[in-house]
């Protein structure tokens, strides 16, 4: 089966990278606008954990960004971030918590 040219907007081919990029930004800025309508502190809750999980402006959207634009998949992930996050529950026999990392993470500039 040959993939459409778009799926739900987002456009498919691997050359259509800033196009994707665009549109998350774009999925992120409509997302940030929600949340403050609603007076909400940037953060969308997790109905399983029920805790509120935080998308934080200027991080997570580049950083997403930067990753998603090469597949349109996962920039269908991020279209439907808010779904996602309030849905989100831990695989079936895999442990809901692990023990947190020790040291410094260079990466990205966090120490745990």
């Amino acid at each position: 089966m040959e993939t459409p040219e778009y799926i739900e907007g987002i456009p498919t081919e691997k050359k259509r990278s800033k196009e994707r990029f665009t549109l998350i930004m774009g999925y992120y800025e409509t997302l940030w606008k929600q949340l403050q309508r609603k007076g909400l502190p940037n953060a969308v809750k997790n109905k399983f954990l029920n805790a509120d999980i935080y998308i934080v402006r200027n991080e997570s959207d580049k950083k997403t960004a930067r990753e998603a634009l090469h597949n349109w998949k996962s920039t269908y992930a991020v279209k439907h971030l808010r779904t996602v996050i309030e849905e989100a529950k831990p695989l079936e026999g895999q442990p809901l918590f692990v023990s947190r990392k020790e040291g410094e993470q260079k990466r990205n500039g966090y120490k745990t």
